[in-house]
């Protein structure tokens, strides 16, 4: 009987011993894929070295993403933020340790990819927040597919000189309202970039600013209106990115007004174009193409009908710029082909348009490279395709045009600036004192040397003379 008891208790106590680490080894390893706990550590891991990052080559279909931790974690991610980590359904193919990899495929050129990545630790810390790897993979020619007539070799312009007097009159200043912040720590600086005047008393300025409310760094759009006695500022939309900035605006009419420029997240690309329309009631934004990988930004716009508007500026790579044009239907806004000359490696940008006629459209600009001197560039529409027209160079370090306006095909005049070389290998604008001239197909394409200035607080850039580093600043006179 003793022996009997004896030997049931010593079942009883295997089962038990048994059941306790069966139980152990469940509360450890609840998921097999899963690393397993260990400590009381409460801090989820931290994450570093993201990789991808920046553009990648065109072509590239598939890539690694991969990431370091300060701890052995197991790693997930979703391509959508604030997915907590127990919801997440991908896991990264290699992880468990401190370095963390997984293949992803399915890339196409001209897209910027994100994806968001949250660790946990061996004790079950998750990270609350995402940690984004963020690339983009190159468009074959930088941001989209150029003309049939955009390559060729290098054609260096030359020079015409002329002369003409200004007009007689005065210019005085008019007060306009500017945006301010109460916060003593908030800087704003107000600019306008672009009028259109609709009627004597019905016309508009657009421009941009820096949010009152802050951050420093952010700037908004801004829009001013006259009624013929004041200019009030009017409530506009901005995109939901750091930097919102107008450049250029056009009307048909008091309802049908456009505005076009750029915004940007500031720690990220691409830059992406901004179109706003105001339909004589307020602002709103309407969707608008971004080709390009890096930089997306519009110039100017010349709205010829409500159902027949034109919106310039270019659209760049990390290597090169485009020219890039869009055009409205009365529907949406869709990018037209444009020329690119010397596209292999020169620097191709829009910065103005006049609409004369529906097949009388002129847009200009600049091209060249660090190598080439920069010349102004000049592209007319003739009702079925844009065209490169020869234009003349200023000299020096070369010149861009920067607004054009015209009142028929055989009068028009385009403005700009001549750049000159520094001792710092930088461009600069400046003074020129000849006016420059080239003439095509019976239409007079004028370009005076008249001062240039940028909209940006930064050097110019070497990409292109009009190019700044962001900020606001006013032009110096």
């Amino acid at each position: 009987m003793n022996t009997v008891m004896r030997r049931g208790l010593r079942m009883a106590a295997v089962a038990v011993a048994g059941f306790v680490l069966l139980a152990a080894i469940l509360a450890v390893s609840p998921d097999a894929t899963e690393a397993g706990r260990s400590g009381s550590d409460a801090v989820p891991p931290g994450r570093s070295d993201g990789s991808p990052r920046g553009t990648l080559p065109a072509g590239t279909t598939s890539t690694t993403l991969s990431l370091k931790t300060d701890e052995a974690a197991t790693c997930r991610y979703s391509t959508t933020a604030g997915v907590a980590y127990g919801r997440m359904k991908d896991t990264l193919s290699s992880t468990g340790g401190t370095s963390h990899a997984t293949s992803v495929g399915g890339l196409e050129d001209g897209t910027l990819y994100t994806f968001y990545v949250r660790c946990r630790d061996l004790s079950r810390n998750a990270n609350p927040d995402d940690y984004p790897i963020r690339f983009a993979v190159q468009s074959g020619d930088d941001c989209g597919t150029p003309s049939a007539n955009a390559y060729g070799a290098w054609n260096a312009a030359v020079g015409t000189p002329d002369a003409s007097s200004g007009p007689a009159g005065t210019w005085k200043v008019v007060p306009s309202p500017s945006v301010e912040s109460t916060n003593p720590e908030i800087t704003v600086d107000n600019a306008v970039q672009g009028i259109e005047a609709i009627a004597a008393d019905d016309v508009w300025t657009v421009g941009y600013a820096n949010n009152p409310d802050g951050p420093q760094y952010s700037i908004q759009t801004l829009a001013l209106h006259w009624d013929g006695s004041a200019w009030s500022i009017v409530p506009t939309p901005n995109a939901p990115m750091d930097w919102n900035r107008l450049y250029g605006l056009s009307a048909t009419s008091s309802n049908d007004v456009w505005a076009v420029g750029a915004s940007q997240d500031v720690a990220y690309v691409p830059l992406q174009t901004l179109i706003e329309h105001w339909d004589g009631t307020s602002w709103s934004i309407v969707p608008s193409p971004s080709p390009g990988p890096v930089v997306n930004e519009l110039r100017a716009v010349a709205a010829v009908s409500a159902t027949d508007a034109w919106a310039v500026g270019f659209c760049a790579g990390w290597y090169r710029s485009s020219t890039l044009i869009l055009h409205w239907d009365g529907a949406s806004w869709s990018r037209v082909p444009s020329p690119n000359p010397n596209a292999g490696f020169a620097n191709n940008e829009l910065y103005g348009i006049a609409a004369i006629a529906p097949d009388d459209v002129w847009a200009v600009g600049t091209t060249g490279t660090d190598t080439h001197a920069y010349a102004p560039l000049a592209l007319h529409w003739d009702g079925s395709a844009w065209t490169a027209i020869p234009t003349a160079n200023g000299g020096g370090y070369g010149a861009f045009f920067r607004s054009v306006s015209g009142s028929s095909s055989g009068d028009v005049l385009a403005v700009g600036a001549s750049v000159n070389r520094t001792n710092t290998t930088l461009p600069r604008t400046s003074t020129g004192s000849q006016p420059l001239q080239a003439t095509s197909a019976g239409s007079s394409v004028r370009r005076r040397g008249t001062r240039g200035c940028s909209t940006g607080t930064g050097r110019p850039s070497m990409k292109s003379p009009l190019r700044t580093s962001p900020g606001i600043a006013p032009c110096t006179p």
